[in-house]
């Protein structure tokens, strides 16, 4: 129990995911809560579907508009022929929800062989770029072939759906729609689990780039979807990326890529030094751009404030924010430099300057006004 995700998306306003579990009165697993005030007051904000279905997804574009895809219902058995969705919409921050059922008929977006084998499919991200353009991410299984991810695209508000074109179908999906021609998908198209790549579209899924940690050499069959390698040199050891570019607008965005170096003796992890590269061409070119030497880029952890590289730390047993500017390389201390030392793999940060934020670690959900510097502690509903 306790806050798994949230977003502040201005000064004071925001949105909380907390999970109550047994203890909510209706019987849902969670509640989503908004504040205007920092968290001083909340508002539960949940919408609700019949069959007390959860929330698959839940996405906020600004401080009034939001959307939620709830998973789907569970009355196909296989072969599924179909899934059942409903998706909710809301433009004054929750107050009121517009709900759309749909229905997917599975034959218009998977092959027939890949139908008969189908184990099971379900809603792993929804995001929209505006009102009416917007992105569903599909998970599902095919038999022994394993992991796969099916693309929709939307252009009426979500009425209808269609498949996203040449889309590359990569496993371990998540994903971040900037516009509605630009767009990044994180995954895998290796049958073996590696390498991590980025999939970048700028022209509204019509064609795809894919970007890897990876040198082509590597990659075997999979290598024809490779254009682009992003190595900051050989000297950092093994070298991956773990999530989609934290983006400011349709041309900048800042990536990092995880590189593990050898580790001390007795030390069950690698040492890890993380790069962040940045973009200013949406993607066509990176340069290495800043560097944190013992710091655990795989977690996901950190986040931008403006220009500013913001990572949760550990410093002599206590938690501590480090900033690290452009052309800066920071030492985080040995007490991050690998898993098995590293604390805050859980905690996730949100800033909308670099002095006002929201932190989650263990479930606790926590606020400062001052960068970090003091702290307190949210809770979603009170």
């Amino acid at each position: 129990m306790g806050v798994s995700r949230m977003k502040l998306l201005a000064p004071g306003i925001g949105w909380a995911e907390h999970d109550v579990g047994s203890d909510s009165p209706d019987g849902f697993a969670e509640d989503y809560y908004w504040t205007t005030d920092n968290g001083a007051h909340w508002k539960n904000i949940t919408p609700r579907a019949a069959g007390k279905r959860k929330i698959a997804d839940f996405f906020f574009l600004d401080p009034y508009r939001g959307w939620a895809m709830f998973e789907p219902t569970a009355e196909q058995d296989p072969p599924i022929a179909r899934i059942l969705l409903t998706l909710a919409a809301t433009t004054d921050a929750g107050a009121t929800w517009r709900k759309t059922p749909l229905t997917l008929r599975l034959t218009d977006y998977l092959s027939k062989n890949n139908l008969t084998y189908l184990d099971e499919i379900e809603v792993s991200h929804i995001a929209f770029a505006d009102a009416v353009h917007g992105w569903l991410l599909l998970a599902y299984t095919i038999g022994t072939h394993g992991d796969s991810s099916l693309l929709l695209v939307t252009s009426d508000g979500g009425k209808t759906w269609r498949k996203a074109n040449s889309y590359p179908s990569p496993s371990l999906g998540d994903m971040a729609l900037v516009t509605p021609n630009v767009g990044w998908i994180f995954g895998t198209v290796d049958p073996n689990g590696a390498p991590n790549s980025l999939f970048v579209t700028r022209d509204g899924t019509k064609s795809w780039q894919e970007l890897s940690a990876y040198p082509i050499t590597y990659l075997g069959d999979v290598k024809e979807w490779h254009e682009m390698v992003l190595r900051p040199g050989d000297a950092e050891g093994h070298c991956e990326i773990y999530r989609v570019p934290m983006v400011h607008d349709a041309a900048h965005a800042f990536l990092e890529e995880d590189c593990a170096v050898d580790a001390r003796a007795g030390d069950a992890d690698p040492i890890s030094t993380t790069v962040l590269f940045a973009t200013s061409d949406a993607g066509r070119t990176w340069k290495p751009n800043r560097t944190l030497k013992n710091f655990v880029g795989q977690c996901g952890s950190s986040t931008m404030a403006g220009s500013t590289w913001i990572a949760p730390v550990m410093k002599g047993g206590h938690l501590e924010l480090l900033r690290v500017a452009a052309g800066a390389t920071v030492d985080a201390g040995e007490e991050n430099g690998s898993i098995s030392r590293y604390s805050l793999c859980e905690t996730r940060l949100s800033f909308v300057s670099l002095a006002q934020g929201w932190m989650t670690d263990s479930g606790t959900l926590r606020a400062t006004v001052d960068g970090g510097r003091t702290w307190s502690t949210l809770t979603p509903g009170h």
